[in-house]
């Protein structure tokens, strides 16, 4: 992604394989889900 500043954002660059970007996953609302639960439980 390139910023108005001219800044350069390049995930797939900055944060290595492994993710997917510009997509939308199947599983995923679960996935978010889950974290989120696992998430609350950890808050005690």
């Amino acid at each position: 992604m390139k910023w108005s500043g001219g800044a350069v954002t390049d995930l797939a660059e900055d944060l290595e394989g492994g993710w997917l970007w510009g997509r939308w996953v199947g599983p995923e609302p679960a996935w978010v889900a889950a974290a989120y639960s696992a998430f609350e439980r950890s808050q005690g």
